[in-house]
């Protein structure tokens, strides 16, 4: 059985931990948006169900050299995991993605002579997200397998520009994770557009949504959050300068993406900076 990395250390690596068993959720629970109609059949099912947080059961062993020296390593063991805000999980068999996760529960310990046996129950937010940004180059050395949900394509192939002669393009985004990103995504997830340049104006249309940004800029830089619902010029909010979908802001959908970017002025990057988030 593969181990784990929490909060930037690893089972094995760090603590020589055994992983016996991780019992992975297949699809998270959907919280109900229903009610019953009074002299019919079933409920009115709203839709649009959010996803609760999953549970990951993980069963853990390790040795000590005396029944002391085990003693002193569980609190080794009890400290790493007792975090108070949630950290990245990563599991040895995919490490192309990570889950962010804390421990509610208590941990019990079980011994035999200097052997110690506990169950761990990792609450997680119910997607896994990508190790990756689209924004981000992936190294050599970055542990990422080949066959990885990661996006492979340099960072910078998420950067398209408007030269100042050019006032709009259609772009095509691929998006490879299979849960939609945008306002409502889990906390820590990740969908932000920034633009960069001179302008007047610009907007951002897709999956039928519009933003239209109408503040004169020169030499600045405006993100989008699209998680958040956020437009920003540094840490200056400028939503007041937005017209169009503020009320849902952009999302990106599985599979390929059409983008249609326009501005007046001179040169003008946009950047679509994302994590992928998979079920």
């Amino acid at each position: 059985m593969s181990g784990f990395m929490f909060d930037n250390l690893h089972s094995y690596d760090n603590f020589d931990i055994i992983v016996n068993s991780v019992n992975r959720s297949f699809l998270p629970s959907q919280r109900k948006r229903e009610f019953m109609i009074p002299g019919k059949h079933g409920t009115y099912d709203f839709g649009n169900n959010t996803f609760d947080n999953i549970i990951i059961p993980v069963i853990i062993q390790y040795v000590g050299i005396t029944l002391n020296d085990l003693r002193l390593r569980t609190r080794d063991i009890a400290a790493w995991l007792s975090q108070t805000s949630y950290k990245k999980l990563v599991f040895d068999d995919e490490p192309d993605k990570y889950y962010l996760a804390k421990i509610y529960s208590d941990v019990g310990l079980e011994n035999f002579f200097r052997i110690g046996k506990s169950s761990i129950q990792f609450e997680c937010q119910p997607f896994a997200l990508s190790v990756i940004t689209s924004a981000e180059d992936i190294c050599i050395d970055d542990g990422v397998p080949l066959d990885s949900d990661v996006l492979l394509d340099a960072g910078d192939d998420y950067t398209y520009t408007l030269d100042a002669g050019v006032s709009s393009d259609i772009i095509t985004i691929a998006y490879n994770g299979n849960a939609e990103l945008g306002l409502g995504a889990e906390n820590g997830a990740q969908f932000n557009i920034v633009v960069t340049g001179t302008f007047t104006v610009f907007a951002i249309s897709m999956n039928g949504k519009t933003l239209t940004y109408t503040e004169n800029c020169v030499a600045q830089t405006i993100t989008i959050d699209n998680v958040n619902a956020t437009m920003k010029n540094g840490a200056t909010n400028k939503l007041f300068n937005v017209t169009g979908d503020v009320g849902e802001f952009l999302k990106l959908i599985p599979g390929n993406n059409t983008i249609v970017i326009t501005k007046t002025g001179g040169d003008t990057d946009f950047t679509f900076d994302f994590r992928s988030q998979f079920i």
